[in-house]
């Protein structure tokens, strides 16, 4: 019994600590929200054949992908197959959306 109580005492102040540490990142952490102007200041002066809804249309496959528990690249491939774009628009578009849409 002596040697678990102090195995235990090595190991809860560590259990402690990285609680801790994970509350503070969460409580740290930028509030996600969709900012659609954004997205389209970052996207339309690059894509100019794509128009807005395009942007918009692939961002939001891009966000039921990833909210759905996908990773990202299963967003790009999607969004390339869909859109017929090149995979690394697709990538860029997946990024955007992240960052910009909240997904």
């Amino acid at each position: 019994m002596v040697r678990f109580s102090r195995l235990w005492r090595g190991v809860m102040p560590a259990c402690v600590c990285v609680a801790v540490a994970g509350a503070a990142q969460l409580s740290l952490a930028p509030t996600a929200s969709a900012d659609t102007a954004s997205y389209l200041a970052k996207l339309t002066p690059r894509y100019t054949s794509l128009t807005t809804d395009d942007l918009l249309s692939a961002g939001g496959i891009a966000c039921g992908i990833l909210g759905a528990g996908y990773p990202a690249p299963v967003a790009v491939d999607a969004i390339y197959r869909e859109k017929g774009i090149a995979l690394a628009t697709a990538n860029e578009i997946v990024s955007a959306s992240v960052l910009d849409l909240g997904c």
